[in-house]
């Protein structure tokens, strides 16, 4: 398989993601203006988004249709690549330091949050938590890596393909 096959599967991964980061994002906005800490997330899941469809119209458009694209479309790309690795990164840590405590550290923490909750579905406990919290990390780890992917071939692929841009001296 080519590496532009390989960035076309994962772009197709990728949008439902920012598809779901962008609608979280705007149910977000309203919440992080009441509560800073959470712009930065905001910031990052916007970043994503934006990131997603503006490497999605340079493959379609300019890789695969070998149409011209504006160079605020690079300059796009570029910036949001750069907010997307920091999240990719910080998701990549995230899961891996999650996978790597141990069951009996998971299991006091998940007693605790669920000492919290004054209202929780029947049968669910700390093991189904745990069970939970391991399927979605498995999930983000995929996503992390598919990103990280992503966004090496995307700067590979915006040097390569500069012509597509019109400004030749970049």
């Amino acid at each position: 398989m080519n590496r532009i096959t390989i960035y076309k599967v994962f772009t197709f991964i990728l949008i439902p993601f920012a598809t779901i980061f962008g609608l979280l994002a705007i149910l977000m906005l309203l919440v992080a203006l009441a509560n800073p800490v959470l712009l930065l997330p905001l910031f990052m899941m916007v970043g994503f988004t934006i990131y997603t469809g503006c490497s999605s119209i340079f493959l379609f458009k300019g890789i695969i249709n070998n149409q011209a694209l504006k160079p605020s479309l690079k300059d796009w790309t570029k910036v949001n690549g750069y907010v997307s690795s920091a999240m990719g990164v910080m998701t990549l840590i995230n899961t891996i330091t999650l996978m790597n405590t141990s069951k009996a550290e998971l299991r006091k923490y998940a007693k605790q949050m669920l000492a919290m909750q004054t209202t929780k579905p029947a049968g669910f406990d700390a093991d189904s938590f745990i069970k939970m919290m391991s399927a979605m990390s498995w999930g983000l780890l995929a996503f992390a890596i598919i990103l990280i992917i992503h966004l090496l071939y995307t700067f590979t692929f915006l040097k390569k393909y500069q012509h597509l841009f019109g400004n030749p001296q970049q």
